[in-house]
């Protein structure tokens, strides 16, 4: 007999500590992530986040695009002709045959002035005299744009608007990407509240388990009724029942994670969450006027694009005047080398070219649109104005709010509890029904969810005021 008692007593000691060496190695499984290390997981994977970083990359690729017309242009031709003349002299006919080649140069300049030098080579021969020369030249040209595309008015337009819609696209990004990591902040502390929510039910469900073996060994020994067996039966269930619950819900949480690897055996650093809350109870949450923050300075740009657009538009309406002129330096030369080298005649010429639209409706198309869109942005800016102060003044309320109830909250569980320990004195002294301590067991553990719930909330809604409050 003693023998099997021994034995027994170490297969029970035995299993105990294999428990307590498995729980000891999934704790050391379980990586704790802090905040920090939890958001720079999120920035660093999150595919939303690398989505807008592409949209930046298409707005540098439109200003780089926009440049294109003013790109520096090498050209260069050759040919050869023969054509056939009259010799009145004679009454026949001859032929002349040329070899030509020309290279030139030109860039258009944010003025709207096109530039362009060159140079040209020919060699002539004719069969009447049975000669050849050569014609080299060099020339400078340019062509100015004046009304509809004044000064470059036009060239300028295509530069500078995507110059502006890429600072909107970089200040829209911080706005994106903000509000995409808000969510994972919020997820963060939701995930650390659920954890708490578990570790408090836990906690109750034990201490409840020992409850119903005091009560058991009471009503074995005819000190108490089966009525309060019961009671703390039901009492344990609606705990279990919670506490699955509440797993489901952190289950949630975790599958809204899943595509992170890094978090799939790690947990959050619970510490977090009382730090947060320190911060966010001892914090001042001012109000900050809409026009100092980032969505406002979003719209004051685009409005301002827009203001341009619709004056560019206005320019649309008017002529196309071009003048144009070139000088060239020349020279007819027996000698092919020198030839540049006696270059003493001069050619040139100057003039304009102007086209008129008699409706132009394409032109006040642009300009109507330009001009609602200006209206547009304006109306849209009163709205998030609005729209703004009101879920700032409700947010700076909630918070307010939110630090009383806690307050009230903290002292409820306090009350609470020691009138859980007097009427459980009572009821070891027989002097109190033990529905009444029942009653207050759940009041306890209830109050004390609602103060995790409500401290979950305070910081929620700070990150919700870090949102609203933002300044640029």
């Amino acid at each position: 007999m003693r023998t099997k008692t021994l034995i027994t007593i170490f297969i029970f000691i035995s299993t105990i500590l294999l428990m307590h060496l498995s729980m000891a190695q999934e704790i050391a499984q379980t990586k704790k992530i802090s905040f920090k290390e939890y958001l720079e997981i999120i920035k660093g994977n999150l595919p939303e986040l690398q989505r807008s970083s592409i949209t930046i990359e298409k707005a540098e690729k439109s200003v780089l695009s926009s440049a294109s017309s003013l790109d520096t242009t090498l050209s260069g031709s050759g040919n050869y002709s023969r054509s056939s003349k009259y010799n009145s002299a004679t009454e026949s006919s001859y032929y002349s045959k040329i070899w030509s080649a020309n290279a030139a140069l030109s860039k258009k300049l944010l003025s709207g002035t096109t530039l362009e030098a060159g140079t040209s080579y020919e060699y002539v021969t004719e069969d009447l005299k049975n000669t050849g020369y050569y014609r080299p030249a060099l020339y400078v040209k340019f062509t100015q744009e004046l009304l509809k595309n004044s000064f470059g008015t036009l060239d300028r337009f295509t530069v500078n608007d995507a110059k502006m819609k890429l600072e909107i696209e970089k200040l829209r990004k911080f706005e994106t990407d903000k509000t995409y990591l808000n969510t994972y902040k919020k997820l963060y502390f939701n995930w650390i509240a659920q954890i708490k929510k578990l570790n408090l039910l836990k906690e109750y469900i034990t201490n409840t388990e020992k409850l119903r073996t005091d009560i058991e060994n009471k009503v074995k020994s005819g000190l108490a009724d089966k009525t309060d067996l019961h009671s703390v039966d039901a009492l344990l269930l609606q705990y279990r029942l919670n506490y699955k619950n509440a797993e489901l819900k952190l289950d949630e949480i975790k599958s809204a994670l899943l595509i992170f690897p890094e978090f799939s055996s790690a947990a959050p650093l619970e510490d977090d969450f009382a730090k947060t809350l320190q911060y966010v109870t001892l914090a001042n949450f001012e109000s900050v006027p809409y026009e100092k923050t980032r969505s406002a300075a979003i719209y004051r740009m685009t409005k301002e694009n827009l203001l341009y657009s619709a004056e560019v538009q206005q320019n649309r309406l008017l002529p196309q005047l071009d003048i144009s002129g070139q000088y060239t330096r020349l020279a007819n030369s027996t000698e092919s080398i020198k030839g540049y080298s006696k270059m003493n005649e001069s050619e040139y010429y100057i003039g304009f070219g102007i086209t008129y639209p008699i409706e132009n409706t394409s032109a006040k198309v642009y300009l109507k649109e330009a001009e609602i869109a200006v209206k547009e942005i304006n109306s849209e800016f009163e709205i998030a104005k609005n729209s703004h102060k009101t879920n700032l003044e409700t947010t700076l309320k909630s918070i307010e709010g939110l630090k009383e109830i806690i307050d009230i909250s903290e002292k409820r569980i306090n009350v609470l509890e020691a009138k859980y320990r007097n009427i459980y004195r009572q009821y070891l002294q027989s002097r109190k029904d033990f529905q009444y301590l029942i009653d207050t067991s759940l009041a306890v553990t209830q109050q004390k969810i609602d103060l995790l719930e409500l401290q979950n909330s305070l910081i929620q809604y700070s990150i919700d005021y870090e949102d609203l409050a933002e300044k640029i």
